[in-house]
């Protein structure tokens, strides 16, 4: 209460903002950097005294932290429209919204309006944003808005306007091809950009995928992986055609590339267990097993790999809490019955062992015979 009540000069105020922009800067994108950067926000905004821009930049900021929240997204995009209307409208005039303008991070109006598109994307108004793309004359964005309305005839239309403005832009070429789901135009998307074009090579592997000609996509991965290799989905792809083509290493490396970049990613923690288990590495099936129960927790199968990691690697008290998973999960309808004659066998040898060395601490002691007499 004390801090509400608290009056701020506007340089002070600018100085918070300034380091809420270096939270956001210097930490990762998640749900925690944005309550890091809030109590800067709310400060500013609780100041009676302020600059236009100040306000402005706290609104801002406050607009793309609730956008991220499904309960105050419509909050969040409201605010949005009202804060574009007003600059729009030129309102208040700019010899009150120059002040300070230099010391902040606000985006140009064109910029805003973009972003304000994108929410309206993200909440399923496409016909809104369609409007401002077209006003802004983005029209990459304006291509996907038709395709997310499916209308394709204009969408086309369009891309073939720009490439007669544009005939080297191999993005076009690609989004042209997903449009006509012709391959020839990832092929002249790759010509186009001097074979620097990632997207054009994960498109050509996409489409060898679905026709199933798996060496193809392999080959049409690694060459776009090769160019940008942060794509999981791509990676974990190019591990599932090293499946189809008996490489086994070679997917086990790509799919630990998937759980590098994405660790939460339970299919190829799954996949990485299934694989060690084939390989004989029972440790590592253990371990990547561990990690796809905490991401797959209502998948049976993930739970039968763990009791038979477990087991493998001598682990009995994880391997009875997977077959317990199992067993509730299917209600009994599929229990592996090698994996828990195993499990018994190994239970029937651990309390052997315990039996043996407790009867070794519990025999009676030997009388020791009297010392000769001299």
């Amino acid at each position: 209460q004390q801090q509400q009540q608290q009056q701020l000069s506007c340089m002070q105020q600018a100085l918070l903002l300034g380091w809420a922009s270096q939270i956001k800067k210097g930490t990762s994108k998640d749900e925690l950097q944005q309550w890091q950067m809030a109590p800067f926000v709310e400060a500013v905004l609780q100041q009676q005294q302020t600059q236009y821009m100040l306000h402005a930049t706290a609104r801002l900021f406050k607009c793309r932290h609730e956008k991220e929240r499904g309960r105050t997204r419509e909050r969040s995009l409201m605010q949005l429209e009202q804060m574009c209307n007003a600059l729009e409208a030129a309102q208040p005039p700019g010899r009150l919204r120059l002040p300070y303008v230099y010391a902040l991070r606000f985006p140009l109006w064109p910029l805003l309006r973009k972003e304000l598109a994108e929410l309206y994307i993200g909440m399923g108004f496409v016909g809104a944003a369609l409007r401002i793309f077209e006003s802004l004359e983005m029209w990459d964005q304006l291509i996907v808005c038709y395709r997310l309305l499916d209308k394709r005839q204009q969408a086309q239309e369009l891309v073939q306007q720009r490439l007669q403005v544009c005939p080297n832009d191999a993005k076009l070429w690609c989004v042209l091809g997903d449009i006509e789901q012709q391959d020839q135009h990832y092929i002249k998307a790759w010509e186009v950009s001097g074979n620097r074009s990632s997207r054009a090579q994960r498109s050509l592997a996409r489409s060898a995928l679905q026709r199933k000609e798996h060496q193809q996509a392999a080959v049409a991965y690694e060459l776009a992986l090769g160019l940008n290799p942060l794509y999981p989905d791509a990676w974990f792809s190019l591990g599932y055609c090293y499946l189809k083509l008996g490489e086994i290493r070679k997917a086990l490396q790509a799919f630990t590339k998937v759980t590098q970049l994405e660790y939460d990613h339970g299919e190829a923690w799954t996949n990485l267990a299934a694989l060690w288990l084939q390989e004989g590495g029972w440790s590592e099936a253990l371990h990547a097993s561990e990690q796809a129960v905490k991401y797959k927790r209502d998948s049976w199968q993930t739970w039968d790999n763990y009791a038979t990691a477990a087991v493998k690697a001598g682990n009995s008290m994880a391997a009875v809490r997977a077959l317990g998973q199992v067993f509730e999960l299917t209600r009994g309808d599929h229990l592996s019955i090698v994996t828990a004659e195993q499990l018994m066998a190994q239970l029937e040898q651990e309390a052997a062992a315990i039996q043996a060395r407790d009867a070794v601490h519990t025999s009676p002691a030997q009388p020791v015979a009297p010392p000769a007499a001299a």
